[in-house]
């Protein structure tokens, strides 16, 4: 999984593409990539060349954006004379056809500018799965759903430690 939150400088995907990151078995990628473009947000009439920059990135993790069940904002403005945009993105495995979609909860947002976004994944028993190399000894059973709410960037990069001292304390309770 990666998080990414880019500023208006794109920092971040700059040095994403410069450095060549090499992750393995990267999933899910998701974050504030502050770039607006028609493709996401078809309140947006423009293609910007950042863009490209993001889906060079993507292609790289061999990813493919996820589409939002319903078209809504993931930013909204306090200034009526900004508009409502897109710049909370989620791209996905295509490896994995359990979770292609995103869910956007506008009504959630409390004191952030931001909606939070969930991605339901099914996650299959990872002790049989070639996917994972099979290096994990204990993991949730085949059909079990692991909802994964994306509420801010915190939440997503401390999802899986959160999951594993989880199944630590189960251990341990054995």
């Amino acid at each position: 999984m990666i998080n990414v939150y880019s500023d208006s400088f794109q920092s971040a995907l700059k040095y994403l593409k410069d450095t060549e990151v090499n992750i393995p078995n990267v999933i899910i990628m998701t974050g504030d990539f502050n770039i607006r473009d028609s493709i996401w947000d078809p309140n947006y009439p423009f293609h910007l060349c950042y863009s490209n920059l993001l889906f060079d990135i993507v292609d790289s993790f061999s990813l493919n954006i996820s589409k939002p069940i319903e078209n809504i904002p993931t930013r909204f403005s306090d200034n009526d004379n900004n508009a409502n945009s897109v710049l909370d993105l989620v791209f996905l495995c295509p490896s994995f056809p359990e979770f292609n979609h995103h869910i956007i909860y506008s009504d959630w947002r409390l004191s952030s500018d931001h909606a939070p976004i969930t991605v339901n994944i099914l996650i299959h028993d990872i002790r049989r799965s070639s996917y994972w190399g099979g290096s994990l000894q204990d993991g949730l059973r085949d059909g079990q759903t692991c909802g994964t709410t994306l509420a801010s960037a915190y939440v997503l990069r401390h999802l899986f430690a959160v999951w594993l001292q989880l199944q630590m304390m189960g251990r341990s309770l054995r």
